[in-house]
């Protein structure tokens, strides 16, 4: 069980309600939910496999800004590196090749440091009318590599100092993970639901801390600032 973040212990989670979930992946007949910004539709929506990983060198990240492709859940935002599962990969085989494939670099050492669940509907000023694919992100970093950096299809990549990551237009939550490796957290499950660019849940380990289950009993309000 995690304890790093000072989170107390839940109570009675049947008798929990959010609007997080009226946005999960069953997708229903195209009506609203209540309070939501997703339009749903009776079938399943695809459930995507991908990796995600931070290089390392000395005090910076290799990070990526997605600027290059039009239509991109992450449309400006500063990532890490990586992508989608080809048939029959392995996270690692993905994580290798996605590195190769967009910076020209040959991982030599690295370690999987968490899994992420990723939902984001659109915020109800948004055009887009569906919610993106639920996306399961095998999280990684690298401090080992070959090769020279090259241009990247997907986005600019630029190294930049680890204190300076949160100054960058990064999803909320990305926060969250960047502590759990800063401080060499163990192994970890963190789920992150999105509307629009507004972290409306996270949940660590199966355990909620956005929103707060209870005032002053997590330590997330100063790390999202």
């Amino acid at each position: 069980m995690s304890t790093w973040l000072g989170v107390s212990e839940p109570g009675d989670q049947g008798t929990v309600k959010h609007e997080w979930q009226e946005r999960q992946c069953y997708q229903r007949e195209r009506k609203e939910s209540p309070g939501s910004a997703c339009i749903f539709h009776e079938e399943e929506s695809t459930m995507i496999l991908t990796t995600l990983c931070y290089i390392e060198n000395e005090d910076s990240y290799l990070m990526l800004h997605r600027v290059k492709k039009e239509k991109d859940v992450n449309k400006d935002k500063w990532i890490g590196i990586g992508g989608k599962f080809e048939p029959d990969e392995s996270p690692e085989e993905c994580l290798l090749r996605e590195a190769a494939e967009e910076t020209g670099l040959r991982l030599t050492s690295f370690q999987m440091r968490g899994v992420l669940t990723f939902s984001c509907c659109p915020a109800a000023h948004e055009k887009k009318e569906e919610a993106w694919d639920l996306e399961y992100i095998f999280l990684y970093t690298a401090d080992g590599y070959e090769g020279e950096i090259r241009e990247c299809s997907e986005g600019t990549l630029e190294w930049v100092k680890k204190s300076e990551i949160e100054s960058l237009n990064i999803w909320e939550g990305d926060k969250i993970f960047f502590r759990l490796i800063r401080e060499n957290a163990p192994f970890f499950s963190l789920k992150l639901s999105y509307e629009g660019d507004e972290l409306i849940y996270a949940a660590l380990d199966g355990r909620q801390i956005v929103p707060a289950e209870q005032p002053g009993t997590s330590e997330l309000p100063g790390i999202l600032k």
